[in-house]
């Protein structure tokens, strides 16, 4: 199972803070990392303030 969510927020003066032009080309770039498999496994640090990415060596079908 493959999860992306891009949260658009809109700011104080009424504006976007990502634009659909932006939100296609993530949208087209995850889908090309899942097609060759350049994936990574986010989890946190044992302190929880940073993310640790982890290549995935092969991904189980």
């Amino acid at each position: 199972m493959y999860l992306m969510f891009v949260h658009p927020k809109t700011g104080s003066q009424g504006s976007d803070n990502i634009t659909d032009e932006s939100k296609a080309y993530l949208y087209k770039k995850v889908l090309e990392c899942i097609q060759s498999e350049d994936l990574y496994k986010l989890s946190l640090d044992d302190s929880k303030k940073t993310i640790k990415f982890d290549k995935l060596v092969s991904v189980r079908s």
